[in-house]
C-alpha cells in the first residue's frame, strides 16, 4: 500500500488502493509468460519482474500514464511491447487489460465488456 503526503496532484498519495486484476488480464499475463518462458526462462522472469515494477509505479503515481479511452489508462513496459490497460475507481486500481501493442485494436472490446 502507498502512503504518504497530502497533495493535490497525487491523488494516490492521499489513501492506499487496492489492485484488481480482470480474469481477462490475468489470462493476458499468464499467456503471455508462457509464450516467453518456451523462448527463454531468464527473459519470462525478467518480463514478469517488469510487469510486476509497472504496477508499482501505477500504484505509487495514479497519473503517472494519460488517458487513452473514456476513463482507461495504459501503462506500457519498456522490455516489451505490452500495455497495462487500468482504471482507477475510487480507492482500487483496477487492471483490465494486458496487451501486445498489436492486438489492441482486435481485442479492445473484449476487455471493455
Amino acid at each position: 500500500m502507498v502512503h504518504g503526503g497530502r497533495t493535490s496532484e497525487a491523488p494516490s498519495r492521499l489513501m492506499p488502493y487496492e489492485i484488481l486484476i480482470s480474469e481477462a488480464a490475468l489470462d493476458d499475463i499468464e499467456s503471455s509468460q508462457k509464450w516467453y518462458k518456451e523462448i527463454n526462462e531468464e527473459l519470462a522472469l525478467r518480463i514478469k519482474n517488469e510487469i510486476l515494477a509497472t504496477i508499482e509505479k501505477i500504484k505509487a503515481n495514479l497519473l503517472i500514464c494519460s488517458k487513452k479511452y473514456r476513463d482507461v489508462r495504459v501503462a506500457f513496459l519498456t522490455k516489451i511491447p505490452f500495455g497495462i490497460h487500468y482504471q482507477v475507481k475510487q480507492d482500487q486500481i483496477k487492471i483490465i487489460a494486458f496487451f501486445h501493442m498489436s492486438l489492441v485494436p482486435k481485442r479492445w472490446a473484449r476487455a471493455t465488456e
